[in-house]
């Protein structure tokens, strides 16, 4: 894609709703992002079924990547009687928000531009302040503080990216981490598991 005398490369990855190792388009995805460190990511969104959409751009914040959504359909989403606040969605999200009908192109040049300015940007990290509850808060920060005071995979990955993938049970990282480190590996397991039963036990 050109934008005056700058060109990038788009790459198009496999259609998922999440970026959790449970399938190969996940993967590929997901190990994309970890290991060409793309510029921007653009997460086209359809904004008639936000709700579903938006866990995958949580998803992409929790890994520190920097990221416009692009919300498209906004059309079926008029007709659905569906107004979107896109100046509070960036609010919230603390990321650019663009409106698209990508089939027809409207909103396509003012989303290229948008990305071409986040790409030129240095990026500092997401600061992304989510809570998952009390209890998932503490084992969350524990964890964290292990992995950052070991540097567990924290080369590749983001410490606390890194805990929620073993409370999820991600298989690929529970495997990479067992053959960095299995000690902390399995002290990071153990409270996964812990945590586990403490909320199938409260819940």
């Amino acid at each position: 894609y050109r934008m005056g005398d700058t060109t990038v490369d788009i790459v198009d990855l496999p259609g998922t709703y999440s970026l959790t190792a449970y399938s190969m388009e996940e993967l590929v995805a997901r190990n994309f992002l970890v290991n060409e460190k793309p510029a921007v990511v653009v997460d086209i969104v359809d904004a008639a079924n936000l709700e579903r959409n938006l866990y995958l751009a949580i998803q992409f914040m929790e890994m520190g990547v920097p990221v416009v959504i692009a919300l498209n359909m906004m059309d079926v989403a008029h007709k659905r009687g569906i107004h979107i606040d896109t100046h509070k969605l960036e609010e919230m999200l603390g990321v650019h928000v663009e409106p698209i009908v990508a089939r027809r192109g409207h909103g396509v040049p003012e989303l290229m531009k948008t990305v071409f300015q986040v790409a030129e940007q240095k990026h500092e990290s997401l600061n992304l302040k989510i809570s998952y509850g009390e209890d998932m808060d503490r084992a969350i920060s524990e964890m964290t503080a292990e992995i950052e005071a070991t540097d567990f995979l924290v080369g590749r990955y983001r410490s606390k990216w890194i805990a929620l993938k073993y409370l999820e049970g991600d298989h690929e990282i529970l495997d990479l981490g067992h053959k960095h480190n299995p000690i902390v590996a399995q002290k990071l397991a153990t409270e996964a598991e812990r945590l586990g039963r403490h909320i199938r036990k409260t819940t």
